[in-house]
């Protein structure tokens, strides 16, 4: 995700990186978003939330709308690589078996549940995501799997994220829990 992040600011962002770090203005932020980061390493999410604030204000769009343009760069690109095989799953409900397993590969914090399937929806839940993150991490996610919604023939696919709940709270951080609707029409 990281490595994908560093991508996505150098294609969209006059000055890539350096201009990130720059406006960070926090040397330990800028060091951590300098690092070198490895597809299959695990790395803290907290500074999300600074670094994409950042971001939206160097692209003049605000935090959430870099984070949609941000998850649907990731999905296509993705979809054209690591993940190719995901448009190719045999239909939307497939599709959100896989993203949910895949998250909490992705996500050591996350574990997506799936309760009920029917023909043109899911309906899920999301765990353990903390909550100061989960603004940032129901766009990203939703953005992602709209993309890879349309890539399985998903007519009108979207994720509709319902009103977080208290989830308890690990290492002294809050956590949610958040039911999910992803529908589409057949």
């Amino acid at each position: 995700m990281w490595a994908g992040i560093r991508g996505f600011v150098d294609a969209r962002i006059d000055g890539g990186a350096e201009a990130v770090v720059n406006a960070l203005g926090d040397p330990a932020l800028g060091a951590y978003f300098t690092q070198m980061f490895v597809t299959t390493g695990w790395y803290d999410i907290m500074p999300m939330i600074p670094i994409s604030q950042v971001i939206g204000q160097l692209m003049g769009t605000g935090q959430m709308e870099y984070v949609r343009q941000s998850a649907t760069w990731h999905a296509e690109r993705d979809l054209k690589g690591v993940y190719k095989l995901l448009g190719k799953l045999p239909s939307p409900v497939a599709v959100c078996r896989r993203f949910a397993s895949m998250s909490t590969q992705m996500w050591n914090f996350v574990n997506i549940e799936i309760v009920r399937e029917e023909s043109n929806k899911v309906e899920s839940y999301a765990s353990g995501v903390p909550q100061v993150l989960a603004p940032w991490w129901l766009r990203a996610a939703e953005c992602y799997t709209n993309v890879v919604l349309k890539a399985s023939g998903a007519k009108n696919g979207r994720v509709l994220w319902q009103r977080p709940l208290p989830d308890g709270s690990a290492h002294g951080v809050p956590l949610v829990r958040v039911p999910a609707v992803t529908a589409w029409d057949d």
